[in-house]
């Protein structure tokens, strides 16, 4: 069976762009199609940096239908796995030596004046008083309530975020394939007894956001405002739709850790 190829380039890099052309020749010589339907794709390849996966999600919306293969292109992110040197062996690998993951996507309910409005990441979404101030909210999870939180602001991260913003704001490490949500508060005021740690919960968890003040929020979902206004109930909780992402059989997330970070 012919199978599709969407090739989403990061024109920016020039690297990407070499590579981009020397695969695209070497899928043709091996049978694929190439095609320019982002959504009839069986494969998007992804030549960049991390950046070039959000950027694929967002144009998709989020509702991703297609394998996706991140090739490196000299950057030191965590998304973008294939450090290609032969295109004809990395095409002839496709079906043969890559493995699934499946990465959990997360998705949040903005509820004001009756109406809801939804929004979804890979990474993580951001939460802050929007004039600088100290965002005052009350936190349950599903049944249960958790602390009314004071600080500069709130992370909701996934697995796979957990290796970006939220480490610099003190979180957590989670691997990859863990289904649940990372919950890391930025800069909580000590005053009020607030959890200074991260707290991860399980895919089952529901988390309610209610408000503690009348200011308006900013809510940031992988990197890009999303939200700003009043809200009256916010809603967070994994997605029901996942990222299928190829990664090679001899993937190692420690040795991944290690290389990037230490």
């Amino acid at each position: 069976m012919e199978k599709r190829v969407y090739l989403f380039v990061n024109r920016n890099k020039e690297r990407a762009n070499e590579l981009a052309q020397k695969i695209k020749r070497a899928l043709k010589e091996s049978g694929y199609i190439i095609t320019n339907n982002i959504n009839s794709a069986d494969y998007v390849i992804g030549f960049g940096g991390d950046g070039t996966l959000i950027r694929y999600l967002k144009k998709v919306k989020y509702w991703p239908q297609s394998k996706y293969i991140g090739v490196n292109c000299g950057t030191l992110g965590f998304l973008q796995d294939f450090d290609v040197m032969d295109a004809k062996e990395f095409v002839n690998n496709i079906d043969d030596k890559y493995v699934y993951q499946n990465l959990s996507l997360i998705d949040i309910a903005i509820t004001h004046n009756d109406t809801d409005y939804i929004y979804s990441a890979l990474n993580e979404f951001y939460i802050k008083n929007s004039n600088d101030k100290a965002l005052r909210t009350s936190i349950k999870i599903t049944n249960s309530f958790f602390e009314d939180y004071v600080g500069t602001g709130l992370l909701f991260v996934t697995p796979t975020g957990s290796t970006a913003r939220n480490l610099s704001a003190g979180g957590s490490v989670m691997f990859p394939l863990m289904e649940a949500i990372q919950i890391t508060p930025s800069e909580p005021n000590l005053a009020f007894h607030n959890f200074l740690n991260s707290v991860i919960v399980p895919k089952e968890s529901i988390i309610f956001l209610f408000p503690n003040s009348n200011d308006k929020i900013k809510i940031i979902g992988d990197g890009e405002t999303i939200y700003s206004g009043y809200y009256d109930k916010i809603t967070i909780r994994l997605s029901d739709r996942k990222l299928t992402k190829l990664v090679d059989l001899n993937y190692d997330f420690i040795d991944k850790l290690h290389e990037k970070l230490l």
